[in-house]
């Protein structure tokens, strides 16, 4: 059976977001821990949801600007910097921004502005980025992009003041443009961008067939500034746990998906600990039925999940199935009802199935005349698992195998598709519970409801 298909990132739509330009900084390497990431700009313009956008609160939008009331605590010295840039047509604009050079977690920061000689039907938009090149942008946890949903129109020379409200950032998890929270600790810019748009569009679902976004007239970048305070660990967590199922499913040799709820194996044993002197945190895990062992996850608080190194040994439980050995039992039960249905228990080759190709003047259009003739000839038996559980509250596995009848051209009552639940004990007896239809529900949950035997 074809694994579900794999979700986009958070199972979430991209985002498109207008052009900003890439910032001037040097390249190097950060290993401070940093957590909880919603949207991480990629390329020239492009926002994608990453793996822990679930962390996130997301706010209705009823003004173009997140205006939530947070007091500033930009009390540091503040840092001003001025922009020149000399258009095609020889006009010189320059952008000048003075930010706080720090401030806390969760805190306000006042953005103040001026504009120099900007044409007329322009409009001024605000980005918080990291201070780092932007393929190291997406390794970071915490969200970075627009601080409002649409630029501010601005003309000729004119200053102002954005209240940003240092915790969101606009976002379009369901396509609909909102803010998104999760601003973390570590190095920022604030980049204005000058389009040549009035009321130009920062944030963007799934943009229009055709759309064509506005063009960046000019551009500055604020001195870097800090945002200090707790990081936020559940992603890291999620991360190292992660890395330990992930362990656990090679040891088990087990097909899985989201739905297999394999961290239920795993049990974080206390808190994580960290970081050392470099940035690394770690995390020790205590395995469950149908395993033992301890496993240690450790790396640093980055969403790179080749980052995480993971020691220590799985092992099957004692008097515990392996994996393979209940499936092998789930099949000798569920299997034979349906086998006597098809020709073979694998997906036959032409020859394999009878067809020789004589008579026909051409061999590949004549298995199909064939195969019409013959419409039972080729059908085979697809089985495998739809899911499965091991129950340590009653030491059985659950199995839910799916049976269909494949191949072949027969379109009668004796097409099947089913999926069989499967009660299998440490000692490999094994019951088949129910069937149903592939596509009916089975109406008991394998995770927490009884099963026995009829």
């Amino acid at each position: 059976m074809p694994m579900p298909p794999a979700p986009t990132p958070s199972g979430q739509p991209p985002l498109t977001q207008a052009p900003i330009p890439l910032i001037q900084t040097k390249k190097k390497k950060w290993l401070l821990p940093i957590t909880v990431c919603v949207v991480v700009l990629i390329g020239a313009g492009t926002v994608f949801a990453v793996p822990t956008l679930r962390t996130f609160v997301f706010e209705k939008i009823v003004t173009i600007k997140d205006s939530s009331s947070v007091p500033s605590d930009d009390t540091d010295t503040p840092v001003t910097t001025t922009t020149a840039t000399t258009t095609p047509d020889g006009k010189e604009i320059s952008i000048s921004l003075t930010v706080p050079s720090t401030i806390k977690k969760g805190s306000g920061m006042q953005i103040h502005w001026s504009v120099n000689n900007i044409p007329a039907g322009s409009s001024i938009g605000f980005f918080v980025v990291r201070n780092l090149p932007r393929e190291e942008w997406s390794k970071h946890f915490g969200v970075t992009g627009a601080l409002a949903l649409k630029a501010e129109n601005v003309d000729g020379s004119t200053r102002g003041v954005f209240n940003w409200n240092g915790q969101s950032v606009g976002c379009a998890p369901t396509d609909f443009p909102m803010f998104c929270k999760g601003v973390e600790p570590g190095e920022y810019l604030i980049k204005a961008v000058i389009y040549n748009q009035a009321d130009a569009p920062l944030v963007i679902g799934f943009p229009p067939q055709n759309y064509r976004g506005p063009t960046i007239i000019a551009d500055a970048q604020s001195a870097p500034f800090i945002v200090t305070g707790p990081y936020n660990l559940d992603s890291l967590k999620n991360n190292l746990t992660g890395a330990a199922v992930n362990k656990v499913q090679k040891t088990l040799v087990a097909y899985a998906f989201a739905g297999t709820h394999l961290e239920q194996y795993v049990k974080m044993r206390g808190d994580v600990s960290g970081p050392d002197a470099n940035g690394i945190y770690c995390a020790t895990f205590d395995l469950l039925p149908p395993v033992s062992g301890t496993l240690t996850s450790c790396g640093p608080n980055l969403y790179d999940p080749n980052a995480i190194i993971v020691s220590g040994d799985v092992q099957f439980a004692g008097d515990t199935l392996s994996y393979a050995d209940a499936e092998k039992a789930a099949h000798k039960v569920s299997d034979p009802p349906y086998t006597s249905r098809v020709k073979f228990d694998h997906q036959p080759s032409m020859q394999e199935a009878g067809y020789t190709g004589a008579g026909y003047s051409d061999y590949l259009t004549g298995f199909y005349e064939w195969s019409k003739e013959y419409p039972d000839a080729t059908t085979y038996l697809s089985t495998g698992v739809t899911n499965w559980v091991y129950r340590a509250d009653g030491r059985y596995w659950l199995f839910i195998i799916f049976e269909i009848k494949a191949g072949g051209q027969e379109n009668g009552p004796d097409r099947f598709a089913d999926n069989v639940l499967v009660k299998v004990g440490n000692s490999s007896e094994a019951c088949v519970v129910k069937t149903v239809g592939y596509h009916e529900a089975l109406n008991v949950d394998i995770f927490k409801d009884t099963v026995r035997c009829p």
